[in-house]
């Protein structure tokens, strides 16, 4: 992403490309080497910008770029200063620790699932929390059999949830795919 700001902030017009040596280009744009692929889409830019028939860009066009780069940023800088903070309360909870235990479960991932949970041991049971992340099964039948209509998720939970337990399901089904041959017991495990 910085390599992209970088060719937006210093670099809006493709004729200031063209105009530049290439590995003045790449030097100015990469703040670390990330090897052969990096040079390869560089060179692809470069090479395109040599033939592109862009318009001139006035003075006011490369300002605003110029300030969107800047609040971009800025932007990012006050994400990673609020995700250290999360971090930090998160650091001081014991059920985050065990969270970040599980499989698919990160520094995004468990905050996200804890602040959806606040207090786990309210629920009674896990159909509960399905219910709340709208994972549970649904099948609208509208004047059909329920033998032909097949269930869906209901969808009507709180959707962050159910897309930080998406994430983190595959990034663990990734993980034990990886290192381990599927085995079809974990899909008939009692949860603990």
């Amino acid at each position: 992403m910085t390599e992209n700001l970088a060719i937006v902030r210093w670099y809006p017009d493709p004729r200031q490309i063209a105009a530049t040596e290439f590995d003045v280009f790449v030097l100015h744009v990469t703040t670390t080497d990330r090897g052969g692929r990096q040079v390869s889409r560089l060179r692809k830019i470069y090479d395109a910008a040599e033939h592109s028939i862009g318009l001139p860009l006035e003075d006011a066009a490369r300002y605003e770029a110029t300030m969107l780069v800047e609040r971009f940023k800025s932007v990012e800088e006050q994400l990673a200063s609020v995700m250290d903070q999360v971090k930090a309360v998160c650091n001081r909870l014991s059920v985050y620790k065990l969270l970040m235990t599980i499989p698919g479960f990160g520094p995004y991932i468990a905050p996200l699932v804890l602040s959806a949970l606040a207090n786990p041991m309210r629920f009674k049971s896990r159909k509960q929390v399905i219910r709340l992340a709208g994972l549970d099964l649904n099948a609208s039948r509208s004047g059909k059999k329920s033998k032909e209509k097949v269930p869906v998720f209901s969808k009507r939970g709180d959707a962050e949830l159910r897309y930080g337990l998406y994430q983190a399901a595959l990034i663990a089904w990734t993980i034990l795919k990886k290192n381990e041959p599927f085995n079809p017991g974990y899909l008939l495990a009692e949860p603990m």
